[in-house]
């Protein structure tokens, strides 16, 4: 299993990189001139890179993404990119059909995005059409702990054993040691967050406040200290889940 850290500031990069992070998200939202995608490649060539297509960001910010402009951006970019995330529509499962047949008839090998909630038949179209999926929605609709873990578990249950999936938005570590065999990737931005809010990670790799930084924002030192301890344990709890994996293979 791959954890792919969503990609930080410039500097945070370095960090990052410093701390032994190998794999990195990035956003089309946030690069559609494709500066920062070349660029990091061009630096750091032995990254693994994951391209999403910033749908829900641009919706939470009143803005669209049309497949027209993701496929153009995918077309002088893909050499950049291990895998791209096709463009999806959280709450519009059928529109997110479209947008992954679409991309795939120009061309272009995207993951589809089966969102939690979704009737199945989108995800056994899916399961059918590649081997490589996306499980979202675990940020969108905002599921208790134990409603996600009953919705993925319900999904995992369904998706035939040579299909990979990747989880979009979480690294709940609990969920992650419960497919060692089967979760392919997972994301998250919790790092460059949660550390600028004097935040950690509990044992389940939720954030929590720290001790001693409590009513006030966290130095730049602090912070730092903050994200090289949680990439610590995020690499620890990657390297574990493949030992485990491959003692179950």
């Amino acid at each position: 299993m791959k954890i792919y850290f969503v990609f930080p500031s410039k500097k945070d990069t370095e960090l990052f990189i410093e701390s032994g992070v190998k794999n990195l998200l990035l956003s089309y939202y946030y690069d559609m001139d494709g500066t920062k995608l070349s660029t990091l490649k061009a630096e750091h060539p032995d990254i693994s890179i994951m391209l999403d297509s910033g749908a829900f960001s641009a919706h939470s910010l009143g803005d669209d993404i049309t497949v027209e402009e993701y496929a153009d951006f995918l077309k002088d970019n893909m050499k950049y990119v291990d895998h791209a995330i096709s463009l999806d529509v959280l709450g519009d499962a059928e529109q997110s059909k479209k947008n992954y047949d679409e991309l795939t008839k120009l061309g272009h090998k995207v993951i589809p995005v089966y969102h939690l909630m979704e009737d199945f038949k989108y995800l056994d179209y899916y399961c059918k059409t590649c081997d490589y999926i996306c499980i979202g929605g675990a940020v969108g609709f905002k599921l208790t702990i134990r409603d996600l873990y009953n919705a993925v578990n319900r999904i995992m249950k369904r998706v035939p054993g040579h299909v990979r999936v990747h989880i979009l938005g979480t690294t709940n570590f609990t969920l992650l040691y419960k497919y060692p065999t089967k979760l392919t990737s997972c994301d998250s931005s919790v790092i460059s967050k949660a550390a600028r809010f004097n935040e950690t990670l509990t044992l389940d790799g939720i954030p929590t406040r720290t001790e001693g930084v409590q009513g006030r924002r966290a130095s730049q030192k602090e912070i730092d200290a903050l994200q090289r301890h949680m990439i610590s344990r995020m690499l620890k709890v990657e390297k574990d889940i493949n030992e485990v994996a491959n003692r179950k293979s």
